[in-house]
């Protein structure tokens, strides 16, 4: 059952992501760092717009609770929005200069930081496995990079 309810469809994902640096440098021959990430917000915030009208049932369930505030943190999502414009931009500027492949294989580390901030905020657990697996993407991105 995890098969097809976790592997095949996060295998899916990562096949849908990895074309995307591919896409992304073939587009940075021709535009700026900051257009790209300019029409790539554009396009996003008009999907989820899309995605806002098709599911405005749900959203204003949650967001008609008064207490959603509590729950969630907009100082948080600030946060994270602007972690996400910054790691872009970063990421696109190590993309316009390197290989596609080097410059994902090293942001593709995101599970050594993932593991860490999950176990020191979120207190999950480190297993003897996921350390090997961490020990692995290192290995790979070195290998990879040189």
């Amino acid at each position: 059952m995890t098969l097809f309810k976790l592997i095949l469809p996060a295998i899916l994902v990562a096949g849908m992501w990895g074309y995307l640096p591919v896409m992304e440098k073939k587009m940075l021959e021709h535009v700026s760092i900051k257009t790209l990430l300019v029409l790539f917000g554009l396009l996003y915030g008009l999907m989820s717009l899309v995605l806002g009208i098709y599911y405005h049932k749900e959203i204003y369930e949650d967001l008609k609770d008064k207490k959603i505030l509590e729950k969630i943190s907009i100082k948080a999502l600030l946060f994270m929005v602007i972690l996400y414009i910054a790691g872009s931009l970063i990421y696109y500027i190590l993309l316009k200069d390197n290989q596609s492949h080097v410059v994902v294989a090293l942001t593709y580390t995101t599970p050594i930081f993932v593991t860490l901030f999950s176990y020191f905020t979120a207190k999950e657990e480190i297993t003897k496995k996921s350390m090997l697996g961490i020990a692995l993407i290192v290995a790979g991105g070195i290998i990879v990079s040189n």
